[in-house]
């Protein structure tokens, strides 16, 4: 059930990525999405067992790509939208509400991928999670914030 849960899941962010209006240049989509699976991907692989055993992988292929499918593909696209909306609302009160919402979202797609056993904890503290996915949201919003300014700085209108 869980593996199904996050295909759905990961067609949806994907529906609703491709449907939603972009405020988002496509260089500022390329690259944030490139920078984040690449540190997430980095981050998961730290934490295996080959390194510092913070928790296991599952051995089981389609687990395995479960896994691989929630730092490559949800997490980014995820990251995607929270910055495209962030571009969109104006109100500080909509901006900290999709940063919560986000949050939130970031939290519960992590708690999917163990509750499908896409990967357990061996000596990973969960509460390290609310440090982890704050500090990924804040890269992403850098990266974004940089790449305009360098799309800008170009002449590039956005």
């Amino acid at each position: 059930m869980g593996v199904v849960s996050i295909l759905a899941i990961m067609l949806l962010l994907l529906v609703a990525f491709a449907v939603v209006r972009h405020h988002l240049h496509p260089q500022e989509v390329v690259t944030v999405w490139f920078a984040c699976a690449a540190v997430l991907a980095t981050a998961f692989d730290a934490c295996t067992p080959r390194n510092s055993n913070y928790f296991k992988l599952s051995d089981e292929p389609h687990l395995f790509l479960v896994e691989r499918i929630l730092e490559v593909v949800m997490i980014p696209v995820l990251l995607l939208l929270y910055l495209n909306l962030m571009l969109w609302i104006q109100s500080r009160t909509g901006k900290v509400a999709a940063t919560v919402g986000c949050y939130a979202l970031l939290l519960g797609l992590e708690a999917l991928g163990a509750a499908s056993q896409a990967f357990c904890y061996v000596q990973y503290q969960r509460w390290w999670s609310l440090i982890l996915w704050a500090v990924v949201m804040l890269m992403a919003t850098a990266i974004q914030k940089g790449i305009r300014g360098l799309l800008r700085r170009e002449g590039v209108t956005i």
